[in-house]
């Protein structure tokens, strides 16, 4: 019988004792336990809880419901009977204790708890119920001392009983008045009286008369406003909307004109062999103020909403919290999230600073259980499978690779190191598609495609690349805001730009290690994260799930990765090396040798390679013979830089074709110019050659001794001095003299003139 005491709520179900009752006196002292009976809804609809007169206004039969309301019950029988103690709650649509009271009801509560004060003790109650004058006396010394009414006082005295209690018990309930909720149809018995001295007139609608209803009353005039609403066109009318709004979604004032004429109609008009119904005539309906409050009570202002709309954009941008993105993942590695957007900024050309190659695409891959971002790539086409399969294998592939194809440190907060996930969350996009779902199926991960124009499921990736935006926009040169619904202020920043891809790639990448080491995670640690001191970060939650053994590794052969993740083009080998486009690669010295040595002998060939297209500084080429893939690297020989990106030397060679008319335009006046100073030379030798045939005698020097001769005339001509008499005296006797000519012996005489010094010759 311990749970038997003051304020307490019994409820009985034995037949001499059934219903709820209030403990009110319960000591040992006392033989008996004094209960006061709680009085149902359906003994009292209104729920007042308050004592009221018969209609018969008998005083006895009042004062004999007053006494059956408390039951004095022995100890022993409530020993015996059957009970539970049970809790009342609030009703529906109770203030907040705090809540201000309107007007005089705040002074009225005060007054109320000072009155009553005495009737909360518990000590107090006892006496008065067990004392030889009984309550009353305590009830007329209330009265003496605050100078309230008597029935005021028992009126307050039974709110305690039925409610508890507490001061809240005897709080105004304001929020009831006029009972909310409670329907009013309207019909021809309702009456109500305007003022007492006015006759009773029929109630056209609830609420307060209008101004011009109690000027009509006043002057005694007819009466001529619309009607209420009764049941039956409240029903027709919600019909009516609904059938008109689920063929074309309007407001309410355009489908009002269609509404009313439905509903009110009488007369119709047979046009064009269709009924069509006549407008009722004014005052014959309702106005269009209460046919709104009509319909916004009965459907509620979450089906008006969804009225508005199509279900699928109310599900994507009105629906309520159905959960958590983290809900169900075991842990970090899980499930990663992968999705794509258009950079706001425009970034230039690495090979002519000048060019403006346009917004980048930029891929996020995220982890659901930490929120921490373990990849990403930057491109210049797409989005497509061909860049997404990059952007999976940059997050898997090791940061050590991918800081050396981008230049930056890739990453680095992440401990351990991503790898392939379990499951895979993406969109209908390019992820969606048989070439992805055959890269899952072959290195082991778990398509978890999202329905279409859902983005919602997946908003925690959505909203990183808003993050990731916002970010830059402040701080980075040509950076637009894309997002602003003022296109005027958007604006076109690419004159502003500076970053190339690579250096795009590089604060992106600062970004991300921003985001990962200082985003605010504290909301998901718990007690035991932080006795053990987990940092509330991204990257601290990634490291507290794998050192508790709730991450998810797995590890995949390179070569693997690279045949399924990597784009593959044609290396073409020759006897001149290895080419892919212009560009020229080296690698393994035998491999290489082997491989030209076959192009030189036979004929050159063509070898499947995988390239990363954020660097042309490497490439892989699969080994059929002894398995793995064959590393080869950018030559030094090279006609671009091993920073530049695939598409970069795409442009670079397309570029470099631009000039190829005027080169060849500049290589052809060129060769004119030559064969033309070549033939003015020839045509010069063939005429003095000529002559001297012509003059020649019949004695002509051997081509030895011409060629000893012409040997002897050019050491003379270098080394500044005519020839002697002696070789002259020697010639002479070979015959030289009677063999020679004088044109002969003038054209030597001019070439060395022009060939020494002035003055040397003749010296």
């Amino acid at each position: 019988m311990d749970h038997v005491m003051f304020n307490n709520v019994l409820r009985f179900d034995s037949e001499d004792l059934s219903g709820f009752y209030r403990v009110i006196v319960a000591t040992k002292r006392a033989d008996c336990v004094l209960l006061y009976r709680i009085r149902s809804l359906k003994e009292d609809p209104k729920n007042t809880f308050q004592t009221a007169k018969p209609e018969d206004g008998s005083i006895k039969k009042f004062a004999a419901e007053e006494r059956r309301r408390y039951r004095w019950v022995k100890w022993s029988e409530l020993e015996a009977s059957e009970f539970k103690v049970v809790a009342i709650g609030k009703a529906p649509g109770t203030p907040a204790a705090d809540m201000p009271l309107p007007g005089n009801h705040a002074r009225y509560f005060e007054t109320r708890k000072k009155v009553m004060s005495s009737f909360l003790e518990l000590l107090v109650v006892e006496k008065a119920w067990l004392g030889a004058n009984g309550f009353a006396k305590l009830v007329r010394a209330n009265v003496k001392e605050h100078g309230v009414r008597r029935g005021s006082i028992y009126d307050w005295w039974h709110l305690l009983c039925a409610k508890g209690f507490v001061q809240e018990s005897l709080r105004p309930q304001v929020h009831r008045c006029g009972g909310p909720g409670e329907k009013r149809p309207w019909g021809a018995n309702n009456f109500r009286k305007l003022r007492k001295a006015t006759p009773c007139v029929p109630r056209l609608k609830p609420g307060r008369y209008t101004n011009k209803e109690r000027d009509e009353c006043d002057l005694k005039k007819v009466r001529n406003q619309p009607p209420g609403w009764n049941p039956q066109d409240e029903r027709s009318l919600i019909a009516a909307y609904r059938q008109a709004h689920a063929k074309e979604k309007k407001s309410f004032t355009k489908l009002l004109p269609v509404l009313i004429p439905e509903v009110f109609a009488t007369e119709f008009v047979e046009i064009n062999g269709v009924l069509t119904p006549v407008m009722p005539s004014e005052g014959s309906f309702p106005n269009v103020r209460s046919a709104r409050r009509i319909i916004t009570k009965e459907l509620g202002a979450i089906q008006l909403l969804r009225d508005q709309t199509t279900a699928g954009h109310f599900t994507l941008n009105h629906r309520g919290l159905v959960g958590r993105s983290y809900k169900g993942v075991p842990g970090p590695g899980h499930r990663y999230g992968i999705d794509a957007t258009r950079g706001d900024i425009h970034l230039r050309s690495s090979i002519n600073r000048s060019w403006i190659v346009g917004r980048p695409i930029v891929y996020l891959v995220v982890d659901t259980w930490s929120t921490a971002i373990v990849g990403f790539y930057c491109c210049l086409e797409g989005p497509s499978w061909a860049t997404a399969q990059v952007g999976l294998y940059s997050t898997v592939c090791g940061a050590d690779l991918v800081s050396e194809i981008w230049g930056v440190p890739y990453l680095p907060s992440l401990v351990p190191s991503p790898t392939i996930c379990r499951d895979l969350v993406v969109d209908r996009g390019e992820l969606f598609s048989s070439r992805a779902a055959l890269a899952a199926d072959r290195i082991g991960w778990f398509h978890k495609v999202m329905p279409s124009y859902r983005a919602d499921l997946k908003g925690w990736l959505e909203v990183l690349h808003r993050i990731l935006k916002d970010q830059m926009y402040a701080f980075v040169p040509g950076a637009i805001n894309a997002r602003r619904k003022e296109y005027e202020l958007r604006g076109d920043k690419s004159k502003e730009s500076t970053l190339t891809l690579r250096a795009y790639a590089a604060v992106i990448a600062l970004e991300i290690e921003r985001y990962n080491c200082c985003a605010d995670r504290r909301y998901r640690v718990t007690q035991e994260m932080i006795e053990i001191g987990v940092v509330p970060t991204p990257a601290g939650l990634w490291k507290f799930g794998h050192d508790v053994g709730l991450g998810y590794r797995k590890y995949v052969d390179g070569q693997l990765l690279i045949e399924e993740l990597l784009p593959k083009i044609d290396l073409r080998v020759t006897r001149q090396g290895l080419f892919f486009g212009r560009l020229e690669y080296t690698g393994p010295r035998e491999i290489v040798t082997d491989w030209t040595v076959r192009a030189r002998n036979f004929d050159s060939f063509r070898l499947g390679a995988h390239f990363h297209p954020g660097s042309i500084s490497r490439l892989w080429v699969p080994d059929q013979q002894n398995g793995g893939v064959i590393d080869l690297r950018l030559s030094m020989q090279a006609v671009a830089k091993p920073e530049t990106t695939f598409d970069e030397a795409a442009d670079f060679q397309v570029a470099s074709t631009w000039d190829n008319a005027r080169h060849e335009h500049s290589r052809t006046t060129n060769e004119i110019g030559i064969n033309a100073r070549r033939s003015a030379i020839l045509e010069r030798e063939k005429e003095l050659t000529l002559a001297a045939d012509a003059n020649a005698n019949k004695e002509i020097p051997s081509t030895q001794e011409a060629r000893a001769m012409e040997l002897e005339a050019s050491r003379g001509a270098g080394s500044g001095t005519a020839p002697t008499q002696g070789s002259r005296a020697l010639h002479a006797e070979s015959g030289y003299e009677a063999q020679g000519s004088s044109r002969y012996e003038q054209m030597l005489q001019s070439a060395m003139d022009q060939a020494l010094p002035d003055g040397a010759a003749g010296s």
